[in-house]
């Protein structure tokens, strides 16, 4: 049947009751033998207001019981100057078909005809089609549809529907009395609820058949054979779907990453980077923002200058601490688009304090009595004392006002050459207490040395903490010793010095503790004091010796401190301070 090919025309009722897509095929065989059928067929039809045609080459195969076949098509959006190409394959046999085709894009971008600052072009896509029919009815078929196409905003549901990546699934049911005439119902079912139903009266005449033979309805089962149908037109979808996006600059937005290293209480002002053609008349902030105590800084309806104040930071264990943004910008077209979501994460604001409980002047004796206490700990933004078990120890560093030396703090103080403790500032103690819940640092320190000094608390990763100034001041001695080599006082027992012995001076504070060490040596000055009664015969009044410090040892004639020719030997010894 229809040795010259078949023709057809489809009058196609859709929801609307609109006839305006309805469609015309012819369909030619060029080359047809027994197992092979090279042909053409061309196609028009109206889609949605817009005129397409359609122009195909395809071969097709019969094995006997089955045939398969291969074609391409080209199709032309005649109103729009768009154009698509699509393959498809076949395989069918008596009273079943299967078929799948792809079609892809060849046309570039193009300014919509549907929308303001859009862009459209043919979709990609794809889709699967089964057709049977009753063998023992062939009359009555039954067809299903699967078909996808990709893109962000796709009208496969016409262009008041735009999904993204869309998909459905058609099925229809399609009666034909005589070869002629098919009505076919279908109903097509997708995401998002979308759906559309249409009615379809086709009109298949086979060239070179007789009218009489298209009108009988005993042939409608040699149709449906592999022999009736080889003329069959090619079952794909001759509707160019459309892909649309919008311009670029038309309404776009991006919200920048936030530092990672803010901390409670910090502000940070969010600056959206915003591209625009028309003005923004609304400006809607996502996720926590109540949280993160947003304001605005430039008007309600400026999608710059909001300002987030970050919360106080969880101590909870299952709190994260992270708190999360998007914006969505309406212009005065209402166009919406919402920005990617950024992440803020707060940070404890942890800083180090340093106090002095008690006095920070304190006598330079050494003694425990005299300790000053430094405390230091650590405390949020707010001032609250807070405390953290990672801390470690802080590091306490200890500067010389008076010479700006920094020191070397230990638990007891080295000693010269002569076994003598150099004066200096240690360390009492050092502990930890807990109190309310808060770990404290604590560091008690003493001093021989005399003088002013600033000591800072480094609490590693929560930096150092504002110095502290305390005082050591020099002990009053209320008695003195000047001791020979064999420890006797010569104050007490009134001895002449002798020259070349070495005498050390000793003071002691008023309860008897030996306090030497607290006195800098240059303020100890010897003096020489009496009558030389050792053939010089010559007197002197605290004669200053130019000498200082702990020791002193007397000298003769030219090497004598008295400046006498019968030298040093002879007179009392005296130390001033």
């Amino acid at each position: 049947m229809g040795k010259f090919g078949k023709a057809q025309v489809s009058i196609t009722v859709d929801d609307d009751g609109s006839l305006k897509n309805s469609a015309g095929s012819l369909l030619t065989p060029w080359y047809d033998t027994d197992s092979t059928l090279l042909f053409s067929q061309v196609g028009i039809h109206g889609q949605d207001g817009r005129t397409i045609g359609n122009l195909g080459v395809g071969v097709r195969i019969d094995e006997g019981h089955w045939m398969w076949g291969g074609n391409t098509f080209l199709d032309q959006d005649i109103s729009r100057n768009h154009t698509r190409g699509g393959v498809g394959g076949e395989l069918w046999t008596d009273n079943l078909k299967f078929a799948a085709n792809y079609y892809h894009p060849l046309s570039s971008w193009k300014d919509s005809r549907d929308f303001d600052d859009y862009l459209e072009r043919p979709a990609e896509g794809f889709d699967i089609r089964t057709q049977g029919y009753l063998p023992v009815y062939p009359q009555l078929g039954a067809s299903v549809v699967y078909e996808q196409y990709y893109g962000d905003e796709v009208a496969l549901f016409g262009k008041d529907n735009l999904q993204e990546d869309p998909h459905a699934v058609t099925l229809g049911v399609d009666y034909t009395p005589v070869p002629l005439v098919t009505l076919k119902l279908s109903h097509k079912e997708g995401q998002d609820g979308q759906n559309e139903a249409k009615a379809d009266l086709m009109l298949n005449y086979q060239l070179g058949t007789s009218l009489d033979k298209q009108l009988d309805p005993a042939l409608v089962a040699v149709a449906r054979s592999l022999r009736g149908s080889r003329y069959d037109m090619v079952d794909r979808n001759n509707d160019i779907i459309l892909e649309y996006k919008e311009k670029a600059g038309v309404l776009e937005v991006d919200l920048a990453a936030v530092p990672t290293d803010l901390l409670e209480g910090d502000t940070y002002l969010m600056q959206p980077l915003v591209r625009s053609k028309y003005k923004i008349t609304a400006v809607n902030w996502n996720g926590d923002v109540i949280p993160l105590s947003m304001i605005s800084t430039a008007g309600n309806a400026n999608p710059t200058g909001w300002q987030i104040t970050l919360p106080v930071w969880d101590s909870a264990p299952n709190a994260t601490n992270r708190y999360q943004l998007s914006i969505t910008l309406t212009n005065e077209k209402g166009k919406q688009v919402t920005s990617n979501e950024v992440e803020v994460v707060v940070g404890q604001q942890r800083r180090g304090k340093l106090d002095i409980e008690g006095s920070a002047s304190k006598q330079a004796s050494g003694l425990d009595t005299d300790a000053v206490q430094l405390v230091t700990y650590l405390t949020n933004h707010d001032g609250v004392v807070i405390t953290d078990p990672a801390l470690l120890k802080p590091t306490w560093i200890v500067t010389n006002l008076d010479t700006g030396a920094v020191l070397t703090v230990n638990d007891i103080c080295t000693t010269d050459t002569q076994n003598t403790p150099t004066p200096c500032v240690s360390i009492k103690s050092d502990r930890t207490e807990m109190r309310d819940g808060v770990t404290y640092y604590i560091r008690e320190v003493v001093s021989t040395l005399v003088g002013r000094f600033s000591v800072v608390a480094d609490l590693g990763r929560y930096g150092k903490t504002v110095s502290r100034e305390m005082v050591f001041s020099q002990q009053s001695a209320l008695r003195a010793e000047i001791l020979d080599p064999d420890g006797n006082d010569i104050l007490v027992t009134r001895a002449n010095p002798m020259v070349g012995v070495t005498y050390t001076l000793k003071l002691f504070n008023a309860v008897n503790q030996d306090i030497t060490a607290t006195l800098p040596a240059e303020t100890l000055h010897w003096n020489l004091d009496g009558t030389n009664n050792a053939g010089c015969n010559i007197t002197l009044t605290d004669h200053d010796t130019g000498v200082t410090g702990y020791t002193f040892t007397p000298r003769t004639n030219a090497n004598s401190n008295s400046g006498v020719a019968c030298g040093d030997q002879g007179f009392g010894l005296k130390v001033t301070y």
